[in-house]
């Protein structure tokens, strides 16, 4: 949710390169401005630097102990912020707001996009399924400009972004949650770049590339730890089994039907069979993986198995853990 304070927020304004910003720090119990009282700046023709030997709250009526230090450096035309907070509790999250931001269309989800409003948008990392897969958001102006908004985190930790107009000015909100197993009374925040190019496709290819940097990653023909097997699949066929509601798309001998007429159009050592559902009620029968009755029980289940393997076919059934039902018989076991 977008929270408006009703009252004045009395945190400082800074201003490097035409940009302006301001920092907020998140504990457990509060949230917290910089003190503006004790804040000292450094500037140089690349770099801004802040320094706060203490913070504020309630708008700006308490005091508290804590303080940052934030640096913000000038590279390729770009703007990188990166800085340590610290107070004596546990600090969950910092917040940078950038301020006087352009309008126009949000480019940041995996199914569509956004355009900037009064009502505000929230994108989360990590969260593939309906949000962000990269820790990354755009704004793509009237004018076809793309202005970037990116963490370069080298570690898989919370991401968040909130993009909101307000009377007349648009700001950008980028929030870093550290890992709660390493909470402490200090946070580290990892680097935020921000600039412009001029396509979407060009600051996710350099989103990928510095991910694949940052992680190891390789390119699946150079990956060693991939099966021989595995090389040869040229088609994933998803074969549902029970819906949530225990409608059943496909039972054990339905599947077994549609792998045979497969089979006469494609070498089955090509094909990897994935089977949601493949134990009952999807997202439902958690943790419980046995074959469903009403889809043939177990010697239906076991049928379709020695089927698909003497055909040679790779089966894949589904396994999770999300929405696990507390209800269900024996949940107490699996923990």
């Amino acid at each position: 949710m977008l929270h408006d304070w009703y009252f004045q927020v009395k945190n400082p304004v800074f201003e490097f390169c035409g940009q302006k910003f301001s920092v907020e720090l998140f504990t457990r119990t509060n949230r917290y401005d910089l003190d503006p009282d004790l804040c000292e700046t450094q500037q140089s023709a690349n770099e801004f630097r802040v320094s706060c030997r203490g913070l504020a709250w309630a708008g700006g009526q308490e005091r508290a102990e804590g303080g940052l230090t934030l640096s913000v450096r000038r590279e390729r035309g770009r703007l990188v912020f990166s800085g340590e907070g610290w107070r004596p509790e546990h600090v969950t999250r910092a917040k940078i707001k950038l301020y006087g931001q352009p309008e126009g269309r949000i480019v940041a989800r995996r199914r569509y996009d956004e355009t900037v409003s009064e009502s505000g948008c929230i994108f989360r990392y990590p969260n593939g399924w309906d949000d962000l897969f990269t820790p990354l958001v755009n704004i793509v102006d009237k004018n076809g400009k793309v202005h970037f908004y990116r963490s370069l985190d080298t570690k898989v930790r919370p991401k968040t972004f909130c993009i909101r107009k307000q009377h007349e000015d648009v700001f950008v909100e980028m929030i870093f949650e550290e890992d709660a197993r390493h909470a402490g009374n200090r946070i580290v925040i990892p680097a935020w770049e921000i600039g412009t190019c001029d396509s979407t496709d060009e600051i996710y290819r350099e989103q990928a590339e510095y991910v694949a940097k940052a992680y190891g990653l390789k390119k699946w023909n150079e990956r060693t730890d991939i099966p021989a097997w595995a090389r040869d699949i040229s088609l994933v066929v998803s074969l549902h089994g029970m819906h949530w509601s225990g409608y059943i798309f496909n039972d054990y001998a339905a599947m077994r039907e549609k792998l045979e007429w497969l089979a006469e159009r494609i070498d089955p050592k090509n094909v990897l069979v994935y089977i949601p559902g493949f134990d009952g009620r999807y997202y439902y029968k958690y943790c419980d993986y046995t074959p469903d009755e009403r889809m043939g029980g177990k010697d239906g289940f076991k049928s379709l198995m020695d089927y698909a393997h003497s055909k040679g076919y790779h089966v894949m059934p589904m396994f999770m853990i999300n929405g696990a039902n507390p209800d269900t018989p024996g949940f107490g076991f699996w923990g």
